[in-house]
């Protein structure tokens, strides 16, 4: 009895198993890696979220650009982060290109020191998968204290950029009793 017992438990787990298994699985896009990455970043936002609720977050960031100037006050070396915003429906990494996206995004937040950027007003009107995708762009400008053959203020320019990607699923809030 015992041995019977034993078995159909495995035969129950075995099933268990090859019914997970045989469940159709939302793919996520990613972003494929870059070997050198110039920003590192952690997005500070739910991953689920009410349709036509208005939400918050942030993007936690450290850039390459940090071992140049980590202030954003000083005159010599000006630094300024962007942040472009798109809620998507669907995405395509394949179709990806900066400056379409920098020109197409209607969201774009600004930091206010080289650790975060607050972003905020992102509101869903439908239920179901989306996506946030982001850009960071990161520049200093660099006053090389000379001038030019006509007298004007040299500068540099140093720029970084990276994608950023994340999953939201947006569903109807429950009803509440009370």
């Amino acid at each position: 009895m015992k041995n019977i017992n034993i078995y159909s438990i495995i035969a129950f787990l075995l099933f268990l198993v090859s019914c997970k298994e045989n469940q159709e699985k939302l793919e996520v896009p990613e972003i494929l890696e870059k070997e050198n990455k110039n920003i590192d970043f952690e997005i500070v936002f739910p991953d689920t979220v009410y349709v036509n609720t208005t939400y918050e977050g942030k993007v936690h960031y450290k850039s390459v650009l940090d071992t140049i100037t980590t202030s954003f006050d000083d005159t010599s070396k000006k630094r300024y982060t962007i942040l472009y915003l798109k809620l998507l429906s669907n995405y395509s990494y394949d179709e990806f290109e900066f400056d379409s996206f920098k020109k197409s995004s209607k969201l774009q937040y600004g930091a206010h020191n080289n650790i975060e950027i607050p972003f905020y007003r992102i509101k869903f009107d439908s239920v179901g998968l989306f996506y946030i995708n982001w850009v960071i762009e990161d520049f200093v400008y660099i006053d090389l204290k000379e001038k030019d053959k006509n007298g004007k203020n040299l500068k540099r320019l140093i720029e970084v950029q990276e994608e950023l990607l994340h999953k939201v699923v947006v569903i109807h809030q429950p009803n509440s009793t009370k």
